[in-house]
Formats: C-alpha cells, structure tokens, sequence
C-alpha cells in the first residue's frame, strides 16, 4: 500500500482546487483505499500558548524564524476575508488562525500549510491525528474515488452533535457561515434521523464513560441531570453494543469507535467470567469474534502505525485480540484456551 513519507510527496495522492461554494479544497487524484496515509504535516511553527493567549506579536515572532522558502509558503496561505486590506502583520495573524490546529500535548498551536487545506466534514472520509514528531497524519478512513473530496472532521466531537449543535459549534469557527458538509445539507427528515442516532450516541458514551461528557466545549453538554433515572443493562456490553451499532448506520467512525468495539468485547467476555460460566454461548462467541475484527481493522484505518497515542493503548489491546483468538479456537471454553 503506498504511504505519504519522506521519500514520497504528499501531491502524489490530492491536488488542492476549486470546490464549489467551500473556495478550496483537496480532492483524490486516484482511487485511495481505506488506511493509505495521504499525508504528513510538520508545522511550520508553533506557539505555545493557550488560543485565546495568541497574539499579533506572538505570530510576527514566529514568522521572524522562517526560511526564506517556508515564509514564502505561509504567505500564500488563505485569509479570511475580513482580513483582507489590513496591515500585513495582521493578514499573518488572520492566516495563522485558518491554518491552525492543536499540538498533541494540547498546550500549543501549530501552523500546518497542507493538513489546513482540507475542509471540514461532519461525515469525513479521512481522519487526522498526531506522530510523535509533532506533524500531523491524514488517513483515509473508507475507500474514494479518483475526484472525490477529501475531508476530515476538524474535532472528533462533531460527529456525536445534532445539526443544531453542530451549527453552534461551528459557525464562530467558519466566521458566522454555516457548515455546508454532505451531513449537514441533507434533507430535513433525513437530518432528523441522523440528529437522532447520534443524541443517542453521546448519551450512551456518556454512560459508558462513566458520567463524563465529550471534551472539547461541546453544547448543551450531558449530565446526570439528562438521566431519570439512569437505564440499566442485563449485560454491561449492551451499551457500546447500541453505540456502535448506531455508529455503522451512521458512517461515524474513529478513536472513540474503536474503544467501543474493544470495550464491548471485554465487557461481554467478562460477564460470562464474573457470572460463573466456562463455557461461552455461540452466539456471544460471534458477537465477540466480530467486534474484535471490527476493532482492528479501525485500530489501522484511523490510528496508523505512527499515531502518538497507539503505545499506550496498544499492549491492553493486543492482550484482548489474543484473548480473544484463543477462545475461537477453543469453542468459547476458558479452560481449553488455558486462561
């Protein structure tokens, strides 16, 4: 599979053109499988301060640093329009803000020219992450097609908000306009479904979280108050089962997705465990052996083999995978798999 790298441009797979009422954006120039690394991004410069601490002067500073050739680069970089005319240090500050994303230690910013680019999707066919050198790393998250655009969801919470919420979220971002994503121009009535399943899907994260709501701002956040009362479940495995669920029938995937698979296939093992019975049930056997190939192939679609965050959680994973292997060779018995 080819990989954007060192030694491979990343125009190889997109080109930046003409998209219609979004201005820009980046579109496949051939058909891209699902878990291709489009992408690598190192930030031209990063400022570590708090958003809101940035300054004109902080950016000025910055720019001061650059080779010849990366101010070059910043300078061609897009600006909003009620920045356009002003005095050239304030159209930098106005680029820096629309080619900005947090840095992985989530204290700082970071100037990234390429990853900036792409627009902004609540129904995102790639997604974006961090390397441990600091770039950013677009995947393809399902197969495109030669000519397709290529877009991601600028934060992970938007795919888990109504269209009211999202339009919240998003319009101070977008400077007052509304996301015009494929998601978000649906239809009314398929809108309504949609702002159904995911209203649903935050509120059992939120339950499998153990009362903690999504980070990042989100409107109208959730709250023991939004519960009464709390739902019960016969098996703990039942509500990442609903989540993820609702999560395919929507096309919602990511980090959160794959913790839901795994989280599900360890609940469901460990009831059988804490309940007494050595042997597991066929059908729950099935339910597990699914979730768990569902759960690797999203670990590669959208973390890589480079993502910052994959050491941390990979050991605990690759325990469950083999966990799980053994009991599909032994017939869902625990003592025949020697556990």
């Amino acid at each position: 599979m080819d990989q954007a790298g060192p030694s491979m441009s990343n125009d190889r797979f997109y080109e930046i053109r003409h998209a219609g009422r979004k201005g820009r954006g980046a579109f496949a120039l051939k058909n891209i499988v699902a878990g291709t690394r489009i992408l690598i991004d190192p930030p031209l410069f990063v400022i570590e301060k708090d958003e809101d601490d940035i300054t004109i002067h902080d950016v000025a500073s910055k720019m001061s640093t650059l080779s010849p050739a990366a101010r070059k680069h910043f300078e061609t970089l897009p600006i909003a329009a009620n920045f356009v005319g002003s005095p050239t240090a304030v159209q930098h500050y106005g680029r820096f803000h629309l080619s900005k994303f947090r840095m992985h230690d989530a204290k700082s910013w970071g100037c990234f020219a390429h990853a900036s680019r792409f627009n902004n999707s609540c129904l995102p066919n790639c997604a974006v992450s961090s390397t441990t050198i600091g770039a950013k790393q677009l995947y393809v998250t399902r197969s495109v097609s030669a000519g397709e655009e290529l877009t991601f969801a600028y934060t992970q919470i938007l795919q888990y908000m109504t269209t009211f919420e999202r339009d919240c979220f998003l319009r101070p971002q977008f400077g007052g306009s509304p996301c015009i994503c494929e998601l978000c121009c649906l239809p009314p009535e398929q809108r309504s479904l949609s702002d159904m399943r995911r209203k649903l899907m935050r509120h059992l994260l939120f339950l499998v979280r153990d009362g903690r709501d999504l980070d990042g701002g989100a409107p109208m956040p959730i709250t023991t108050s939004s519960f009464s009362p709390l739902p019960t479940f016969e098996n703990d495995s039942e509500p990442a089962g609903y989540f993820t669920a609702l999560a395919e029938e929507e096309g919602v995937g990511g980090v959160l997705v794959w913790s839901m698979y795994a989280k599900g296939t360890r609940d469901l093992i460990n009831h059988f465990v804490n309940e007494g019975i050595m042997e597991i049930p066929e059908s729950a056997m099935r339910t597990a052996s699914l979730w768990m190939r569902r759960a690797c192939h999203m670990k590669v679609v959208f973390r890589g083999n480079t993502d910052v965050f994959r050491k941390i959680t990979d050991d605990v994973f690759d325990q469950l995978a083999k966990l799980v292997a053994a009991l599909e060779r032994s017939g869902g018995l625990f003592q025949a798999a020697e556990l």
